[in-house]
């Protein structure tokens, strides 16, 4: 290090004309220094060749500099005319002032001093490295090293004087064409960019069109299968009542013909039979009464959601058009107009499985960052959908981030309040279910085929529900003490177990509905262990072992389950009897948090999550590849 401020200070007391240390150093006004007789001799040539009787210019910056009126016909003396530089004068007597002497010591035995310089491997040597450079050809003694480097500089220091007035025009000449090449490249980038940026938007108002039309045809066929509901339970009601009161009109209209018979036959009337007219005649007036009291008048109407209302009533276009000046904003319009646009998604997310696998092997270790977004982000959900999105969910920020099956950026939903955790509850759709703590609620999610997600509808749970898991029959969800189970079949959720324990944290969890087991990572202390409940709630086994530690993420892969272990940084495997617990990989992640594994697909992700952890490691998840 003494040596670089060594160089460093040498560089700034030598004269860039002579390449010696400086004789009388003179100022010119741009502050660049030179020796009195230096400049005096290149100010007399720069005055033969221009014939500038007013000044000269600066050899190494060009700036013009100025002489008095009354000595410009006399260039031998401009030079006297500068001021003196007081500062570099100062520099070289400390230069000149004798010092100690300072060694360097050999990086691999720091107890020796570098006294050889090998030239083959071009490197200063001690004396116990001279052993293993024995048979480079050119070893010589650190002077002999230091003695050669002085005569080049001096041979170099001769010949650029010569040169380096031809070489100053030739560096000016190279730098205007550099600046005009560079000038031509930026408009033709520019071109380029016109284009590209021409296509992406249009591309972009396309996908709108569509994105809203998607929209639009699934709200429309919701509305009309309601409508149809609403119409076939309100007609066959009335039907009903038409039907009794038709039942009603044919009684009396038959008894009024009987008694009207009687009285054209003069024929004595009974007088049960007058009784049971009376009888007939009352319960058919309480029931006429009742008819009338309801409403007939019924017809089915429409009343239109404000929010669409007041949207078709203030649109009047898709946007506005302009032309981004600004190199840095059009940069990033372009960036997040690809990353939205429809037709570039529909691409990356056809990228085939087998080279996604081929490139895992390639890279064993991937990794996935989220944007930074404000504040420090806690990734608490991680699901791989069927078409091979991968879904994050970032607690801290309240948004769910979806990346292509060939881990490009899609999409960004922001949801309040925040969601903790995701499962997948389709094997053919983009279908998922997220827990929300704060509501208590479970909310079911359509992620579309740009990684928009958009929410579908919501189940009401008794528990802060965090962790969720599924496999399509079932759902589980569970807070830190708290444990429920339902049963679907594809429309209808019935609750089919709430359970309660005492003293527990639990973090995690998966499940078989197959084997009617769930696996819970519990996070207790002292005794953190992984459980087994069947679907009654009943613990069947428990797993403290104590190279897992503090367990969090947990999931099924085949006939085994896979544990994140939190403080030893590492992923265990076991069987699904709590058995043959073993070391599945040491893994470079940092107090790996939660995780899950895409069979298909072959990669486990993992994320990470300690407040002491950069903000950047928060953000980031590691993918490895399963062999």
């Amino acid at each position: 290090m003494a040596t670089a401020i060594i160089e460093t200070a040498e560089d700034q007391i030598t004269c860039t004309i002579c390449f010696e240390i400086f004789e009388e150093p003179k100022a010119l006004p741009c502050l660049h220094t030179f020796c009195r007789e230096c400049i005096k001799r290149f100010i007399t040539e720069k005055k033969i060749q221009t014939g500038d009787r007013k000044g000269y210019v600066c050899p190494i910056c060009r700036r013009h500099v100025s002489v008095p009126a009354n000595v410009r016909n006399n260039p031998e003396v401009w030079a006297d005319q500068l001021e003196n530089n007081h500062v570099v004068s100062t520099m070289i007597d400390a230069y000149k002032t004798p010092r100690r002497k300072t060694t360097e010591t050999c990086a691999d035995h720091p107890e020796k001093e570098l006294e050889f310089f090998c030239a083959d491997h071009a490197q200063f040597i001690c004396s116990l490295c001279f052993l293993k450079h024995r048979r480079c050809a050119d070893v010589i003694t650190r002077e002999e090293a230091r003695s050669n480097i002085n005569k080049t500089k001096k041979m170099s220091s001769s010949n650029s004087t010569k040169a380096n007035c031809v070489k100053q025009h030739m560096d000016l000449l190279f730098e205007q064409c550099n600046s005009i090449e560079h000038l031509i490249d930026k408009r033709r980038n520019t071109l380029e960019s016109l284009s590209k940026s021409e296509q992406l938007v249009r591309d972009d108002i396309i996908s709108m069109r569509k994105r809203i039309n998607e929209l639009l045809n699934k709200h429309e066929e919701k509305a009309l299968t309601r409508l149809a509901k609403i119409k076939t339970k309100n007609y066959a009601k009335l039907e009903k009542d038409k039907r009794k009161l038709e039942k009603c009109l044919e009684k009396s209209q038959l008894s009024l013909e009987r008694i009207q018979k009687m009285v054209d036959k003069k024929q004595n009337i009974d007088d049960n039979f007058i009784d049971a007219v009376q009888s007939e005649y009352k319960s058919t007036k309480l029931m006429i009464e009742e008819a009338e009291k309801k409403n007939t008048q019924e017809m089915i109407a429409f009343i239109m959601n404000p929010v669409i209302k007041n949207f078709v009533a203030k649109f009047d276009c898709f946007g506005k058009l302009h032309i981004q000046e600004d190199a840095a904003k059009a940069k990033n319009t372009k960036e997040k107009s690809a990353e939205e646009t429809e037709d570039a998604t529909r691409k990356r997310t056809q990228a085939s499985d087998q080279s996604l696998i081929q490139s895992h092997k390639e890279n064993p270790v991937q990794e996935v960052k989220l944007r930074f977004q404000g504040k420090p982000s806690w990734i608490t959900g991680i699901a791989i959908l069927p078409s091979g999105k991968l879904l994050l969910i970032d607690h801290t920020n309240e948004a769910v981030s979806v990346f292509s099956i060939s881990l490009d950026f899609l999409c960004k939903t922001n949801i309040h309040p925040a969601p903790y955790d995701v499962a997948s509850i389709s094997s053919t759709q983009d279908h998922v279910m997220m827990s929300i703590p704060d509501t208590r609620e479970l909310m079911k999610c359509d992620v579309l085929q740009d990684g928009f997600v958009e929410v579908d509808r919501k189940l009401k749970t008794n528990i802060a529900c965090k962790a969720v898991a599924s496999d399509e029959e079932h759902v589980a969800v569970c807070s830190s003490s708290d444990l429920q189970l339902f049963e679907t079949d594809g429309e209808v959720w019935m609750n089919t177990l709430e359970e309660s324990y005492a003293r527990t944290k639990f973090t995690y969890l998966t499940l078989i509905s197959s084997k009617k087991k769930v696996f819970i990572t519990d996070q207790t202390y002292p005794d953190p262990h992984i459980r087994c409940l069947d679907f009654d709630g009943t613990t069947l086994w428990k797993v403290a072992e104590g190279r897992i530690g503090f367990c969090t993420g947990i999931c099924v892969t085949g006939s085994q389950l896979m544990v994140t272990s939190w403080d030893s940084g590492k992923i265990f495997t076991l069987s699904l009897n709590g058995d043959d617990l073993k070391t599945y990989n040491d893994c470079d992640v940092s107090f790996p948090w939660n995780l899950h594994v895409s069979s298909r697909q072959k990669i486990v992700c993992v994320s990470q999550h300690k407040n002491t952890l950069s903000e950047e490691d928060k953000r980031t998840i590691k993918i490895l590849h399963i062999a």
